[in-house]
């Protein structure tokens, strides 16, 4: 009776989270990403291009090279220490350290390295401050 009870508690899990993905899928096209320097003027107006940059669904990060962590690549750690794997990082913003702009959505992708969440880039901008 009890594993009865169980497989049945189990089959409605499995089906409400079906449900749940099938309206959650709403087709994004994914835009291509593009690299842009901010020159270092002067504090208020690097500031302001901030500001803008977030009010239009950018995060800001830096790009951390975990390749000699068994089964990582470049991953991305923002400011409160999350960590997001991202999975079509071009290779022009693969380098330790540089700040980067970026918009993304979550992604259902596995990973080996299992040190963050996975995300698909739609938008990446270098921040180069000269």
């Amino acid at each position: 009776m009890k594993k009865f009870f169980v497989l049945n508690i189990l089959i409605v899990f499995l089906v409400s989270g079906c449900i749940r993905l099938k309206k959650k899928k709403g087709g994004k096209n994914e835009k291509e990403t593009k690299i842009i320097s901010i020159e270092k003027t002067n504090n208020s107006h690097r500031d302001a291009v901030y500001k803008k940059m977030k009010k239009s669904g950018y995060t800001f990060g830096k790009v951390l090279d975990k390749t000699k962590t068994s089964g990582c690549t470049f991953v991305i750690q923002i400011n409160d220490s999350t960590i997001f794997e991202p999975v079509n990082l071009e290779g022009k913003f693969k380098k330790e350290g540089l700040k980067i702009a970026f918009k993304h959505r979550k992604s259902r992708a596995m990973t080996t390295c299992m040190i963050g969440q996975t995300v698909i880039l739609s938008e990446v901008k270098s921040l180069k401050e000269e």
